[in-house]
């Protein structure tokens, strides 16, 4: 009688574990990537937030050819917001006018605010949005 009980709670345990290995694959199995260009080059260094219906963000760092990728991506209607980080200037420089560094894209402000007209409509899966700024 008592094997049998341990062998219930066994098989119960570890169905529960299988259930919830299954959600996180599905759940992190939902990519996002792709490229940003600004003026047909690679945007370096640039941060791409990810919003989803839900209005929860998550964001990635783009690499040097411009490539992002975020996981754990929602299904639905997405949107973007696009930005660069552009340093406060010295104290030195007159008229608070912030330099961005050498090298460093040039994103417009406006693609850092919501209502850009950066979206997509994210099925699951692995996809891949570029982003094309001009």
């Amino acid at each position: 009688m008592h094997c049998w009980i341990l062998t219930a709670c066994v098989v119960l345990v570890a169905s529960l574990l299988t259930g919830c290995d299954a959600e996180r694959t599905e759940r992190s199995s939902n990519v996002l990537s792709g490229h940003v260009a600004v003026g047909g080059r690679p945007a370096k260094d640039v941060t791409v937030i990810v919003r989803g219906p839900d209005d929860k963000e998550s964001s990635s760092l783009t690499d040097t050819t411009g490539f992002y990728r975020i996981e754990n991506v929602p299904t639905g209607k997405l949107t973007f917001l696009v930005s660069t980080f552009t340093p406060p200037p010295p104290p030195i420089v007159k008229g608070n006018a912030a330099v961005p560094p050498p090298g460093a894209t040039i994103i417009p402000a406006r693609f850092a605010r919501p209502g850009n007209d950066l979206q997509f409509n994210h099925t699951g899966g692995n996809q891949t949005y570029d982003i094309n700024i001009n």
